[in-house]
């Protein structure tokens, strides 16, 4: 096992110490010899019994790695020894060692690296085990040795542990105002690092919201113009996405002097995907890429979308669509909607009263499920009628008051406004967001109101 810087170091300290403790018992061992003493007897089994064995189970934990134990074992043992010998003298230099090594260790765990809080718990050991050796000596020592030259060892022990005491706390400060400068320097570049962040983001931001706005723009300019007077037919519509870009997508156009077809399909979701998905399915209607197909016949033109749009090739998006074909002629419209909400067709009659058909057939969803096959259904358009063609987001209104509008409400006021006619495209806008309290829509909101009046 690679043993640690802070373990080399430990291991290097105890066999100093256990030298040091050996000495200490040789000269116990001469005393003893010379004058006989029962505490240097005593000190004869103390030390080895002792220091050497917690000693060397203190380099045995060193060994690995488990430096903390070792220094717990090592300190517990000297300061101890230091304590006992300085309550033997009635407190004195021991005593206040003991209690000032432990200044510069607290001071050293709070901020220093841990190699220099080791080498400062080391130092404040050592001190303790020196006068802690001299006061063992003192006591060992018969009274022939003046009592003056013992205070003079013990001042210069006191000296040496106050200037390694005075090192301790000056290179603790060293650190701290390092520490604190390196903070300080780091704090600043953290703030630089972060503005330079926020400056990037509302950059990415700014243009993100440009590229939306531009494809907004391109959305908006693939929906058809309205149409004022076409032989009695006029278009108008409205569309409104909840977000810069919405799932919903409509068109209409003329296949040939006698029909005329509209569409109009909601994406299942909101933002860029769904706005693409819908773009590129109004697309393959409005540029005719229905290999086969005659858009004249809604039930085959919804069938092949179906078949074109499967929601695995296409992110799992899936769309409701409502086809209509109007035949001129004979003044008859074709229609099919796959999931999607029921037309209005609405007239009046010769009281005023209006009378509304809900133009839908049943079918799934485009690109739920293959091969499914769509029956259409017709419908006679009398002499003076509008049709109101939309996505779910004009009737699916939350009220401030809890629950959605109900059907019938909705189709009750856009047949018949305040002013005795159905409701335009911008009114039922209003409509929808004076039902919900307030300006912003929460489903995308798409209105499509084709007028049919008798030819002149």
């Amino acid at each position: 096992m690679s043993l640690s810087p802070e373990a080399q170091l430990m291991r290097r300290f105890l066999v100093w110490t256990s030298i040091a403790l050996s000495s200490a018992e040789l000269l116990v061992f001469i005393l003893w010899l010379l004058y006989g003493t029962r505490t240097a007897l005593a000190m004869l089994v103390v030390i080895p019994v002792g220091g050497l064995l917690s000693l060397s189970y203190a380099y045995r934990l060193a060994g690995q790695n488990r430096v903390d134990a070792a220094v717990f074992v090592t300190s517990a043992l000297i300061w101890t020894v230091a304590l006992i010998a300085g309550a033997a003298r009635g407190g004195g230099l021991l005593s206040v060692a003991a209690l000032l090594a432990l200044a510069p260790v607290v001071m050293g765990v709070a901020y220093s690296s841990r190699i220099a809080i080791l080498r400062i718990i080391l130092i404040s050991v050592a001190v303790c085990a020196a006068a802690s050796v001299l006061n063992t000596f003192d006591n060992l020592m018969p009274t022939q040795i003046t009592e003056a030259s013992i205070r003079r060892v013990e001042g210069i022990v006191a000296t040496v542990f106050v200037a390694l005491f005075s090192f301790s706390l000056w290179h603790t400060a060293s650190r701290l105002r390092e520490s604190l400068a390196q903070m300080q320097e780091s704090n600043r570049a953290l703030a630089e690092s972060e503005r330079s962040l926020e400056r990037k983001v509302e950059e990415r931001t700014r243009r993100l919201q440009d590229e939306l706005q531009v494809a907004a723009q391109y959305v908006r300019s693939l929906l058809p113009p309205p149409i004022t007077d076409d032989r009695g037919v006029s278009v108008h519509w409205i569309y409104e996405p909840s977000t810069a870009l919405g799932g919903d997508a409509f068109t209409y156009l003329r296949l040939d002097s006698e029909h005329d077809a509209l569409a109009l399909l909601d994406v299942c979701g909101h933002g860029v995907g769904a706005a693409l998905h819908g773009v590129a399915a109004i697309q393959a209607l409005r540029s005719q890429r229905l290999p086969g197909i005659d858009l004249r016949d809604p039930a085959r033109v919804v069938a092949a979308m179906n078949e074109a749009f499967p929601m695995e090739e296409h992110g799992d998006l899936f769309f409701s669509l409502w086809y209509g074909v109007l035949d001129r002629s004979s003044r008859t419209l074709h229609y099919v909607s796959a999931g999607h909400p029921p037309a209005l067709l609405i007239e009046q009659d010769e009281w005023g009263t209006p009378r509304v058909q809900e133009l839908k057939t049943d079918g799934p969803l485009i690109g739920i499920l293959p091969g499914v096959s769509y029956q259409s259904a017709k419908v006679q358009l009398g002499s003076d009628c509008e049709l109101i063609v939309f996505s779910d987001g004009a009737y699916e209104l939350p009220q401030p008051s809890g629950g959605m509008l109900p059907w019938p409400d909705f189709v009750g006021a856009v047949a018949k406004g305040p002013a005795g006619h159905p409701l335009r495209p911008s009114e039922i806008l209003d409509f929808a967001r004076q039902k919900m309290g307030r300006q912003r829509l929460d489903d995308d909101f798409s209105v499509v109101n084709v007028s049919f009046r008798s030819a002149a």
